[in-house]
């Protein structure tokens, strides 16, 4: 793998978890840096859409209005309310 360009730090953590990491990683057959990151965009994926679940299509469509995009592009924008 090149790695010319990218930055690296250290983190601390313990054994048990660099295991545990070790471990995902191979069984994913990805990178101990990948699978992480991985674990990473999918808690931030379930932690959107939780709060989309909540947002009522009134409050959708307010902060729509608010950041200058209603109507939108897509399907949700055609929602009537």
């Amino acid at each position: 793998m090149n790695d010319s360009g990218v930055t690296r730090t250290t983190i601390a953590v313990q054994v048990s978890t660099r295991a545990r990491i070790a471990a995902g990683a191979q069984a994913e057959s990805v990178t101990v840096d990948t699978s992480p990151t991985r674990l990473l965009d999918e808690h931030e994926d379930r932690e959107f859409w939780t709060a989309m679940e909540r947002t009522s299509a009134a409050d959708y469509k307010t902060a729509m209005i608010a950041d200058g995009i209603w109507p939108g592009d897509d399907d949700y924008s055609v929602i009537t309310v």
